[in-house]
């Protein structure tokens, strides 16, 4: 059966261990947190709460929470107060740590070509190890999506740009399944963030976490990652189009859009039906708030008899339609993010196109896996070597049929980058030096980073020889 390891809600028990281990020296935190463990056992007995004696795969066992993850006074508070003495806490100590000359870089290498933000690259290749998040709240959208409510266990700053995405690490079965889903919350709040997962028809993960999630549960992730990202400096004004759970990434980018800046922005949603529309009570919130800056308009391709809005498909003639109501849109300044189906992103292309839009302020997310266009009776019968370059040493590995550049390098212990493994993200680009590779489309990398010589190691398959430079 499918299972994460659910945590304990805290107790007064945890908290008071948490509370002895702060005054006490640290050599007795083990002694401490042994007898918490034993008590804690001890009370469950008492009230006849037993874990059975032997594995039952319909049960899965809450572990109690890591004693250095409990912080006491965020467990005695109010949460509201919580929230806020966990940011003051952080802000503190971060002066305390400026007092004490500890400041971190002054600056962050940037890629090469890259644009000058004035703001660190925070769409740099993931972090190597996945981080430890702890569900705080599960909230249901609409009936067939879930928003899970994310903190990390070590209590430590999540910092994304609005419109990237994390990589879930889903065991189910004694296999680790890896699925990409998009932050939908502005990235102002560091302690916690969101995604929303819409339960897919057949899918393992997405409904797993629909059947299963709960406060409290632990789940596993790398990221943030991504590309498709909005920053003050990129544009102006703003059009956004999204289709179903395309939503998610710009929902991110709408909610930081309206906080840090003054652009208008218009956003075109379609959806099935009225009941499927996610986030549609917080844009009529938004709407109201920000007084004008923000329309929308929601289009349903199997509308009720009793919608009285736009109906269809967002295709090239409604999105000419729409835009022709927007003479703002025609700005230089003006930045376009797509998030949805192939053939919705395929027929905006194709009227941002015909309009003269110039390509560079159009940037699009996809939520497909991509293609595999060569038959596997193209691809070489026998192990390709690939010599792989890092930090000025050379090691040669063989990959054999049908692996991908990525799994021959993890499986030989190699330090390649990576997060969604589906091409999606970015994160295992590397550059190839010699040789020729075969990867499946639609994936993330730019016509400029193709003719860079750069390819990405989770979907790429040797057709000969290669020789590859990690980052």
């Amino acid at each position: 059966m499918p299972h994460l390891t659910p945590v304990r809600p805290v107790s007064w028990l945890d908290v008071a261990a948490s509370f002895a281990s702060s005054v006490l020296p640290s050599t007795w935190t083990p002694t401490l947190d042994q007898a918490r463990l034993d008590l804690r056992a001890l009370l469950d007995g008492i009230h006849g709460h037993h874990e059975p004696p032997f594995r039952d795969p319909t049960h899965v066992p809450r572990v109690p929470a890591p004693l250095a993850s409990i912080h006491p006074v965020e467990h005695v508070l109010p949460r509201p107060l919580a929230s806020r003495y966990t940011r003051l806490r952080r802000d503190l100590s971060m002066v305390l740590d400026g007092l004490a000359g500890r400041h971190p870089p002054p600056f962050a290498r940037r890629p090469l070509n890259a644009p000058r933000t004035g703001r660190p690259d925070r769409t740099a290749p993931v972090p190597w190890s996945a981080r430890h998040l702890r569900v705080s709240r599960v909230d249901r959208p609409t009936h067939d999506a879930i928003t899970l409510h994310l903190s990390p266990a070590d209590n430590a700053p999540f910092d994304f740009s609005p419109g990237q995405f994390i990589t879930l690490l889903v065991g189910i079965d004694g296999t680790t399944h890896r699925r990409a889903y998009s932050i939908c919350s502005d990235p102002a709040d560091r302690t916690s963030f969101a995604i929303t997962v819409k339960r897919a028809a057949g899918g393992l993960v997405s409904s797993y976490l629909h059947d299963h999630a709960a406060e409290g549960m632990m789940l596993r992730a790398l990221g943030p990652s991504g590309s498709f990202v909005w920053s003050e400096q990129q544009h102006g004004d703003l059009v956004l189009l999204a289709a179903g759970s395309g939503i998610t990434p710009i929902m991110s980018i709408l909610r930081a859009a309206l906080a840090r800046s003054t652009a208008r922005i218009a956003l075109l949603y379609g959806n099935r039906t009225e009941d499927g529309i996610i986030f549609r009570r917080e844009l009529q919130e938004l709407q109201a708030t920000h007084g004008g800056r923000l329309t929308v308009l929601h289009v349903l391709s199997r509308p009720a008899d009793s919608w009285t809005g736009a109906t269809g498909h967002i295709d090239r003639a409604r999105l000419g339609a729409w835009l022709d109501e927007l003479p703002w849109a025609a700005a230089g300044d003006v930045g376009y993010y797509l998030c949805g189906p192939e053939g919705m992103m395929a027929e905006a292309k194709s009227a941002l196109a015909s309009r003269g839009i110039d390509a560079a302020r159009v940037l699009q997310e996809r939520f497909a896996s991509p293609r595999n266009t060569q038959a596997d009776s193209a691809l070489p019968a026998e192990a390709q070597p690939m010599t792989v370059l890092v930090d000025g040493i050379e090691k040669t590995i063989d990959v054999r049929p049908g692996q991908t550049l990525l799994e021959a390098g993890l499986q030989a212990g190699l330090p390649f980058k990576f997060s969604c493994t589906m091409g999606g993200c970015g994160a295992c680009k590397v550059r190839l030096r010699s040789g020729t590779v075969h990867m499946g489309e639609p994936n993330a990398l730019t016509p400029s980073e193709r003719d860079a010589g750069h390819a990405l190691a989770c979907i790429a398959r040797p057709l000969e020889p290669v020789k590859v430079q990690l980052a």
